[in-house]
């Protein structure tokens, strides 16, 4: 098992977040954009984030997956800016999740 702390990090605020894990679990909703979620297994897990930004959807995804360790236990994962990311939404930016 690994707890995973997760931040979406964008330039818009949205009145809610909804996390989508990719593992099977239920979607969560939080008002903040920060989030943290326990992976039973390395993946890949395909990462969603759903918010609004002056009443228009939008969502971000990303892949990831876990180095077979025990050192990434306690890894933080951030959604950031990228140009070169070609995702879902996100009015044209990429968004990333970085170590």
């Amino acid at each position: 098992f690994r707890s995973i702390n997760l931040s979406f990090i964008s330039p818009y605020e949205s009145p809610s977040y909804t996390w989508n894990f990719g593992d099977g679990s239920p979607e969560e909703t939080t008002t903040g954009r920060n989030n943290e979620h326990i992976f039973t297994g390395d993946g890949p897990f395909r990462i969603c984030v759903k918010y609004t930004v002056l009443g228009k959807p939008y969502e971000c995804c990303e892949w990831i997956i876990f180095p077979p360790c025990e050192c990434c236990e306690s890894a933080d994962f951030i959604f950031s800016e990228s140009e070169n990311m070609d995702l879902i939404g996100c009015d044209k930016k990429g968004y990333h999740i970085e170590p």
